[in-house]
């Protein structure tokens, strides 16, 4: 089985590979973990999504 620290390199490896494919890296403490988002995020995307919607 793996080392923790072994672990924690490949995890380094795919957020790399992520974040170089233009994935966007958070910050822990940013993260809801009850909702499992970035509130920010959620936010920034309706208010991204719902441009010229009309409020009733």
């Amino acid at each position: 089985m793996p080392s923790k620290s072994q672990e924690v390199i490949f995890q380094n490896d795919i957020i790399q590979a992520l974040a170089d494919q233009g994935w966007k890296v958070g910050e822990n403490k940013r993260y809801d973990k009850q909702r499992a988002l970035y509130p920010q995020d959620l936010i920034a995307y309706v208010k991204a999504t719902n441009v010229g919607v009309r409020k009733p």
